[in-house]
């Protein structure tokens, strides 16, 4: 049975939730999301997701005449799934046709239950070189719904038989992968691209980093080929990396489970 959604105030079945043709978040991309890991009914931190979308918003200059929190529980509450993937999706809502309109309603707040992802146990990855990540814009520091540059990237990783693909910038610095952060090991030492490179401040990584279990580093391609070994964090999971372009990599069990330790 599909799970109930939260549409602009209220749960509502899925098969009866509507967004109007008109929403700025279909027609432009205009908006922001949060991807969240549910288990044992309670989102997995939460106030970090909350804190990142604000951020989005700000930048944006959107706004939500909903208390977000009191949203999700009510979901939650109302959903038979104590774990799985919580989607948070707003927009700027409907408007006329234009890229800023005089006058715009209020915002679209969406929110969608999903079971677990399937576990993945090692990735394969490749460097992308279809498409790069503008550092520069400020775009790269939130999780806006304009996200074909990594749908492309994802989409060269599968047509080259791979499960995800490293992105550079613009001046050729490793951002991140398609759809996590990038953590390497180098040189005895646990490394994760910059923000001031591209790389997106996810909440997995913000907690790494405050447990001094990794450091930030500008890294190159070349960096990459002379790592060790590789994982990928998002708010899913981490996963280690068996091979990059076709070269195996070591698989590091004992740190993964410490990294699970603080991130979970």
């Amino acid at each position: 049975m599909t799970a109930p959604v939260w549409l602009n105030g209220a749960v509502v079945p899925a098969a009866a939730a509507r967004i109007d043709p008109a929403d700025r978040g279909f027609t432009l991309g205009d908006g922001v999301f949060e991807t969240i890991a549910v288990r044992g009914g309670t989102p997995c931190r939460l106030e970090a997701h909350l804190a990142r979308l604000a951020r989005g918003m700000a930048l944006l200059g959107l706004t939500c005449p909903w208390p977000i929190e009191a949203a999700i529980s009510d979901l939650l509450a109302s959903a038979a799934m104590r774990d799985g993937v919580l989607r948070l999706t707003l927009s700027r809502g409907v408007a006329a046709r234009g890229l800023w309109p005089a006058t715009m309603d209020r915002p679209t707040l969406l929110l969608t239950l999903a079971p677990p992802a399937a576990a993945t146990s090692q990735a394969r990855l490749v460097l992308c070189r279809g498409t790069r990540r503008n550092q520069n814009s400020p775009l790269c520091q939130i999780k806006s719904l304009n996200y074909l540059d990594n749908v492309l990237a994802r989409a060269e990783a599968a047509a080259s038989g791979a499960d995800d693909a490293i992105v550079c910038n613009t001046r050729g610095a490793i951002a991140g992968a398609s759809a996590a952060n990038l953590i390497i090991e180098h040189q005895g030492r646990w490394l994760t691209p910059r923000l001031r490179d591209g790389a997106l401040p996810g909440t997995v990584r913000q907690c790494l980093l405050a447990a001094g279990l990794i450091a930030e580093a500008t890294m190159w391609p070349k960096t990459l080929h002379a790592a060790s070994a590789m994982m990928l964090t998002n708010s899913l999971g981490i996963t280690q990396a068996c091979r990059f372009e076709g070269r195996a990599l070591a698989t590091r069990d004992d740190f993964r489970r410490r990294l699970l330790a603080v991130a979970e």
